[in-house]
């Protein structure tokens, strides 16, 4: 089980009824380079995700992704708009 609150309680709750630990997000090293970490890409393909975008980047960055590729297939709902936003401003 995951959480985005981290309580005592829920953590006990989870042990008990799932009899499970729960998972954390890594913690984000920030000199990566320094520790011989090399550069991770995520490869996806889009179709009409233009809400959902900007969480989804944000989401991947955090969990220690550098670069981000996305191919499209016939947008109609400005994903591909956006898409291009982001890429001018160096994102994606």
């Amino acid at each position: 089980m995951t959480s985005l609150i981290e309580h005592l309680s829920l953590l006990k709750q989870a042990k008990k009824f799932w009899k499970h630990n729960p998972v954390w997000m890594p913690e984000i090293e920030q000199d990566r380079a320094l520790k011989g970490r090399g550069r991770c890409t995520i490869v996806t393909t889009m179709k009409n995700e233009g809400p959902f975008i900007l969480e989804w980047i944000a989401y991947h960055r955090a969990i220690g992704f550098d670069d981000i590729i996305v191919y499209t297939n016939d947008c109609i709902n400005g994903t591909d708009t956006m898409l291009q936003m982001l890429e001018r401003k160096g994102i994606c």
